[in-house]
């Protein structure tokens, strides 16, 4: 056995393991599996017409038609199967449809071929030789090595720069299998290349249909703890932070809760119409997003409920109320002209051996004495609001 053989004999297992890793693999849907398949075997055929052409090469009792018709076969396939990787790729470009034409340009070429001696001369000791339009082919070759670049370089496009750069490595292997092939005497690299390749672009899609399904995990998980109208985490993420608490001994000493609500948000409801009271609860949460917006949790729990835990000093805390207050004031929405907030606070220093939600209920207690001073220097009927 050749060594060469023993090559072709091990592209075509590993081609075959592949198929099996496609089957097996649940990420892939059926249609994508359909294009790694159609590669597998392209690629597959094209090995066994280049392999069965050296066979034949070379032996007299071998007739030159049926010579001539396995090499242009191998012709036909090579450029064929280098091309087909391109369908693992799914793109549906108006290069597709240059390379389909490349493609069957090159196919009607060697089909006329193998009647007008273009490009293969059958030799007196029955060995095969390039023709004097075998150029053409070459031609014809670059043509598609520069649109399946083309194709891939689009492909790449869609992800991430590390994922694109190891996309087009993969691409170059391929690629220079066929040019040192077609540019080298004696050199069979062509299916070597396009096994690896394939089995690298099997592996690349597996990672990369594992990083998109963690992304859309993570998606859902985000949109699970998320607040749909005003971005901040909700009530879920709220009971997870507190069960994350509940262990005394995981809350530092500057560990401060804050509560806040918003003041008026009923007559802004009845007003103005509830888009309005949408819009000043969005108005609350950028300004706590601003206020707050390092290294704390800031928690919707309710309507116009807020929570925000974060790790500061006590004079810290204080001081980010009034900044707070300050914030609510320069706010100006497009249906309500004013936002106020009541704020109430706890902080673990001054509570020792208080669970977070003893703190929270602090909090709260301090929210509503803030709230009643509000409205007993505004003079309202806090029934009301």
């Amino acid at each position: 056995m050749t060594y060469y053989t023993t090559l072709i004999i091990l592209c075509l297992v590993t081609l075959f393991v592949l198929s099996v890793l496609v089957y097996q693999n649940n990420r892939i849907n059926n249609k994508e599996k359909k294009n790694f398949y159609i590669a597998y075997i392209l690629v597959a055929l094209a090995a066994i017409s280049e392999w069965t052409a050296l066979q034949l090469s070379g032996k007299p009792e071998v007739s030159k038609t049926l010579l001539t018709v396995v090499k242009a076969f191998d012709y036909i396939l090579t450029p064929l199967a280098g091309s087909a990787f391109v369908l693992q790729t799914s793109n549906r470009t108006k290069w597709n449809y240059a390379l389909i034409g490349t493609i069957g340009l090159n196919t009607i070429f060697q089909v006329v071929s193998i009647f007008t001696g273009w490009m293969i001369v059958i030799n007196p000791d029955s060995t095969y030789s390039h023709g004097p339009l075998h150029f053409i082919y070459m031609i014809l070759c670059g043509i598609v090595i520069l649109l399946v670049i083309i194709e891939y370089i689009i492909y790449g496009l869609k992800f991430s720069s590390q994922h694109r750069f190891s996309l087009f490595l993969i691409a170059a292997l391929l690629l220079l299998g066929i040019i040192l092939q077609e540019t080298l005497t004696n050199v069979r690299t062509v299916y070597v290349s396009l096994t690896i390749s394939a089995l690298l672009l099997f592996i690349y899609y597996f990672e990369f249909s594992q990083t998109k399904l963690t992304d859309r995990l993570e998606q859902q998980r985000v949109q699970i703890v998320t607040d749909y109208l005003t971005g901040l985490l909700n009530r879920t993420a709220y009971s997870d932070a507190l069960r994350d608490y509940e262990n005394k001994s995981n809350i530092p000493n500057d560990f401060v809760v804050f509560l806040i609500d918003i003041n008026g948000l009923k007559v802004a409801n009845d007003k103005y119409g509830h888009e309005a009271g949408d819009e000043l609860i969005k108005g609350a949460a950028d300004c706590l997003k601003t206020n707050y917006s390092y290294d704390a949790l800031i928690f919707r729990i309710g309507g116009d409920e807020f929570v925000v835990f974060k790790k500061m000093p006590k004079n810290e805390a204080l001081l980010s109320i009034g900044d707070l207050h300050r914030e609510t004031e320069k706010w100006h929405g497009k249906l309500v002209d004013e936002l106020s907030v009541s704020v109430g606070y706890a902080i673990a220093s001054d509570h020792k051996d208080l669970s977070c939600e003893e703190l929270v209920k602090i909090a709260d207690q301090s929210m509503y004495e803030s709230k009643s001073e509000y409205y007993k220097k505004k003079g309202i009927d806090r029934r009301r609001y």
